[in-house]
This record gives C-alpha cells, sequence and structure tokens, in this order.
C-alpha cells in the first residue's frame, strides 16, 4: 500500500470513533520542520501519527518520533505487516502501534500519554499574526522571538491550552465537513480538506 491508502484507511478509522473531534493531514509542528502525517484530537488528547509502509525508509524514525514527542501528548506509528518488526525494534515503548492492511486498522499497541510538552514546540503551530496579538512585541521581532518571549511571559498551562485551542479550532470544522458528506468513501480530495486548513480566527482578518 502507498502512504495515501493508508492514510484513507486511517482517517476513516478515526472519523468513525466518535471520541474523535478533529483530524489532521500533514499537519505542521516545530515551525514548518516536521509534518504530522495525520492528527487526531479526542477530548483533551492531541495524538500524531506517522505512517510507515512497507517500502519507506525508516533510518531516520528514531529521531522523527523524538520531535513528535516534543509537541504531541501521544505518538503512534502505523505501519504495515511487513514492517511491523522493525518498527518495534526502533519505536519506544511510549510509542503506540497499529498495523494495517487492506482494509482496515488494528491498534497493537496503546501510546503513552504525556501530560508535559516543549513551550516552544506548543507555539510552533501558531500564526504570527495571533501570537502578535499575545504578545504585543515591539515592531521588527521574528516569530521565534516571539515565541521565546511568551515562554517567558506564560505558564506551561496557559500555552498549551492556547496552542490547543488553536489547533481544534482549525481543524475542527473541515472534519466536521467531510464527517457528514463522505467520510464513508473516503477520496484523495477529502484528504485536502483537512490538509493545513486556516482557523477561523485567520479567516475573520
Amino acid at each position: 500500500m502507498n502512504e495515501i491508502e493508508i492514510k484513507k484507511l486511517l482517517v476513516s478509522s478515526l472519523l468513525d470513533d466518535s471520541n474523535v473531534d478533529a483530524v489532521g493531514s500533514e499537519v505542521p509542528f516545530l515551525f514548518g520542520r516536521r509534518r504530522a502525517d495525520i492528527m487526531s484530537i479526542s477530548n483533551t488528547v492531541v495524538t500524531g501519527y506517522e505512517i510507515k509502509s512497507e517500502n519507506d525508509n525508516i533510518n531516520a524514525l528514531a529521531n522523527q518520533l523524538k520531535d513528535y514527542r516534543l509537541y504531541f501528548d501521544a505518538v503512534v506509528v502505523v505501519c504495515e505487516p511487513a514492517n511491523i518488526k522493525k518498527i518495534r525494534e526502533i519505536a519506544p515503548r511510549w510509542v503506540g502501534l497499529n498495523v494495517v492492511t487492506r482494509n482496515s486498522v488494528k491498534k497493537l499497541r496503546s501510546p503513552k500519554i504525556f501530560k508535559i510538552q516543549n513551550k516552544m514546540a506548543l507555539l510552533s503551530t501558531i500564526t504570527s499574526i495571533q501570537l502578535r496579538r499575545i504578545s504585543k512585541p515591539t515592531p521588527n521581532v521574528s516569530t521565534h522571538e516571539l515565541c521565546q518571549l511568551l515562554t517567558k511571559l506564560k505558564t506551561f498551562s496557559d500555552i498549551k491550552a492556547l496552542s490547543r485551542s488553536n489547533l481544534r479550532d482549525r481543524y475542527q470544522l473541515p472534519t466536521e465537513i467531510i464527517r457528514k458528506e463522505s467520510y464513508k468513501q473516503l477520496n484523495s480530495d477529502d484528504l485536502i480538506i483537512i490538509t493545513k486548513p486556516r482557523s477561523s480566527a485567520f479567516r475573520k482578518l
């Protein structure tokens, strides 16, 4: 199976779960340096899914998972039966494991849920416009500098609440759209709807 086929299966299974409030595809984090193949929000838990088909190179997987850990509450690797053994050798015990076949997604191991993430990582997904509204800095300050300033001015709880609220605001409506219209026959075009949508706050500008 290729990545798109696996994505469609995974997203369909998440949309079918009533506990999942929002789903995103190719979700950028760490200032765009990384992208989660799929992201889900279930109540207060944000999970990042890294897809590895049997043909994918997994040499960089360990470093990818470390970066996921900085931002997400839980991390899951989604793979195929052919490469599950290699994935198990690399993925730490805190990483969840799902295996896909042609018509199903099976959970092999549940991920550990972490309560603490990296402040800078959490802020990395908020637009510079929204950051400036919060911090009201002096002119000519970069986005990275804005985030550094906020890590000193705001508590971890405040930053996480802001980050998660922004993420939910961005992906919940697109998720509702494909949930109502097409998730039983999800196609590649449906994935575009949940890829880099703008937040409602940004759309109002």
